[in-house]
């Protein structure tokens, strides 16, 4: 019993305290978006329905964090709980994935070890953003395509159902589930009822989203529409169409480069000792047909200026949690390989922990290099956000402003969504300058006649403000207390 709940229990521990270790170091969040997801999902609380952003941000994210707030009260730490043990149930989720794929307990735990460490799953399994777990969700459903029993089959249409309604980008396998489903359908007839039911789950949620679109937007891909919109109104720099085509490709191994050279590296030496053979081809076509989907998916994004506005990497989550799949099977089949039969069970036995011992030390050494050598050189390195004075303050006026009272934000950039988000009073807390790129907005304390008008117009009597623009407002604030570069104030 002990070892047979020896593995996710060792990777779950590993997934908690690598997500402590991570909120120690002073981690909070990826980018403001988290805070938003936050503000959104406490709305949720207050006013339940099925699209609780109003924007292209898709539902199932805010119906998951807004129910579990509901339950435990509709806070920050409450969010930034449930984000770490969505990351610790999703890691423990890619060894299930890898123990219903037939891989060796050896080869599983190793899977979800990688998992549960690699960069990209440390910060986004534990950040209050939906992609490390929809990634885990997109996984079963892309490995559930190899198996011939209907249930197993309707689960994985279950995941890419709940996986559709969380990121865009698992679309494509959501309808790769779905079309495989029709496909088995019409041959395997004692399974036929179960396979038809996961074709119309697995096509589920998109569609219900787009005919949501055109219930509520009047345009069945408003979403598109909108993300492309932002972008161009961020700027940046424009890329050639060459550029377009490559950069997701190139992303597979330029954001986790140990990862990728190690799945390549395993890959080449099996072949070689064992060739084909070697590879279980068919258990894998399935799946893989599904992750290329996406990273094609990906591909026509960037073509059509459709891609994510910041942190573009994340998308690319599903494939290097498929790729810690297949380095479990290949490092376990390497080390599990038999020489051939020698003069004595004695000698037998040292030569094969000696081919194990030079397989770890090369696997090893490799992803050290990398580490050391290429990952400095080629790994793009976009910061992560630290707004701990905005949810110093906002905690501050938690406490102070009473019940009922309402509280305007300013801030120099999306700050404010911070302060909302500590705040965890979602429909008594709004923003008097949103910096949203889209609109032009005046300055709302370039006079105190304007900033009385803004905080009459939100019924608001305190402000969260900079210090630095208190010598902008009227003789008629009150300081209330100052943290960290913030001030509360209240109007006499």
């Amino acid at each position: 019993m002990i070892r047979r709940y020896f593995a996710p229990c060792a990777i779950a521990t590993t997934k908690l305290v690598v997500s402590l270790t991570l909120f120690w170091s002073g981690f909070r969040s990826i980018s403001d978006d988290d805070f938003a997801r936050v503000v959104i999902a406490q709305q949720f609380v207050t006013y339940p329905h099925f699209d609780p952003s109003g924007t292209s941000w898709l539902p199932f994210p805010f119906l998951l964090y807004g129910s579990a707030m509901t339950v435990f009260g509709a806070t920050l730490v409450a969010a930034q709980v449930m984000a770490v043990l969505l990351g610790v149930c999703a890691a423990v989720g890619v060894w299930l994935v890898a123990r219903s794929l037939h891989l060796s307990p050896r080869a599983a735990l190793v899977a979800g070890m990688i998992a549960a460490c690699m960069p990209h799953a440390v910060y986004y399994g534990a950040a209050m953003v939906p992609d490390y777990s929809t990634a885990v969700l997109a996984l079963v459903a892309s490995a559930t395509l190899s198996s011939k029993h209907g249930r197993t089959r309707a689960a994985g249409a279950l995941a890419a159902c709940l996986a559709t309604l969380c990121r865009y980008e698992t679309w494509p396998i959501a309808f790769v589930v779905s079309g495989y489903a029709t496909f088995d359908a019409i041959r395997q007839r004692h399974e036929r009822r179960w396979l038809v039911g996961s074709a119309i789950i697995a096509s589920l949620g998109a569609t219900a989203w787009i005919l949501h679109g055109l219930a509520h937007h009047h345009d069945a891909f408003f979403f598109v529409k909108r993300v492309a919109a932002y972008r161009r109104a961020l700027g940046g720099e424009s890329m050639t169409l060459g550029v377009r085509l490559v950069q997701q490709p190139l992303a597979l191994f330029t954001g986790e480069p140990e990862l990728t050279v190690l799945a390549l590296l395993l890959l080449l030496i099996v072949l070689l000792i064992h060739g084909r053979e070697g590879l279980r081809g068919r258990a894998w076509a399935r799946p893989s047909l599904a992750i290329g989907s996406l990273v094609s998916f990906l591909v026509i994004g960037d073509l059509l200026g459709g891609a994510p506005t910041h942190h573009e990497d994340r998308t690319l989550l599903p494939a290097w949690l498929a790729m810690a799949l297949l380095v479990g099977e290949l490092l376990d089949r390497l080390l599990r390989s038999a020489v051939g039969p020698g003069p004595s069970n004695d000698q037998r036995t040292v030569w094969l922990a000696r081919k194990r011992l030079v397989v770890s030390v090369g696997v090893l050494g490799a992803v050290l290099a990398v580490t050391l050598i290429v990952r400095p050189r080629i790994t793009k390195s976009e910061s992560f956000v630290d707004r701990s004075r905005e949810i110093g303050i906002g905690q501050a006026a938690a406490e102070l402003v009473p019940q009922g009272q309402r509280l305007a934000v300013y801030t120099a950039d999306y700050g404010f969504l911070a302060v909302q988000a500590a705040f965890a009073r979602s429909f008594d807390c709004a923003p008097i300058l949103r910096h949203d790129p889209r609109h032009h907005e005046h300055d709302p304390l370039s006079s105190p006649e304007e900033l009385t008008q803004r905080l009459a117009a939100l019924r608001a009597r305190y402000l969260v403000v900079p210090t630095g623009r208190l010598q902008d407002l009227s003789q008629q604030t009150r300081i209330e207390t100052e943290s960290n570069g913030f001030a509360l104030v209240s109007q006499r």
